[in-house]
């Protein structure tokens, strides 16, 4: 089983402390990926990575209207 250390903190973070909840993603990253990796893990449950997130709202924060609708 490929398991990254960030894929770990990722389905640690996503499961709000349910064991099983961490066995489920777990079990679904691997079989839709083959490995577990931060990416996979959010992808896997749908959501955003915290790199996203962070650069939304940079661009909200720090640009012009125009340049953050684009």
């Amino acid at each position: 089983l490929k398991v990254t250390e960030d894929g770990k903190q990722a389905l640690m973070t996503l499961s709000g402390g349910d064991m099983r909840k961490v066995l489920n993603v777990l079990q679904s990253t691997w079989l839709a990926y083959g490995s577990v990796t931060e990416e996979n893990v959010y992808n896997c449950v749908g959501h955003p990575l915290p790199v996203d997130i962070k650069n939304i709202i940079n661009w909200l924060l720090n640009e012009s209207y125009v340049s953050a609708y684009n």
